[in-house]
């Protein structure tokens, strides 16, 4: 697979509610929630394991909770890529992946979201 991310990723599940806010073609998925988990995080996005196809263009609204932290992140980002999920035995209720970037120009908690992904990346170069 071709890697497309400038940033560094480190593989993490954590918890993240979405609400997908808006839906260029699939209009009937607005403003429903999906409780999901990531599979991996970067500073500046993450994979999801999901029940539901997200196309492409998808706006979500994300709550994100660490299994180390009690604290929440919250991002808006776009659905950038999407695909069927294959031989991935951690999430069998979840038939799909999707990549997401975040907009991370008007996120006021963007700088703790840099560090906690720079303690992830250390614990697990350390690991």
């Amino acid at each position: 697979m071709q890697e497309y991310r400038n940033d560094p990723r480190v593989q993490e599940d954590a918890d993240v509610i979405v609400k997908i806010q808006s839906s260029p073609g699939a209009h009937e998925l607005e403003g429903r929630v999906i409780p999901c988990h990531s599979t991996d995080v970067s500073t500046s996005g993450m994979q999801l394991s999901v029940e539901t196809d997200a196309p492409v263009g998808t706006l979500l609204e994300l709550e994100i909770m660490f299994s180390q932290t009690q604290h929440k992140f919250r991002h808006m980002g776009n659905v950038v890529w999407n695909r069927e999920a294959k031989n991935d035995s951690r999430f069998n209720d979840r038939n799909r992946h999707i990549g997401i970037r975040f907009d991370t120009a008007s996120n006021p908690q963007f700088q703790s979201w840099r560090s906690q992904v720079a303690d992830l990346l250390r614990n697990n170069a350390t690991a």
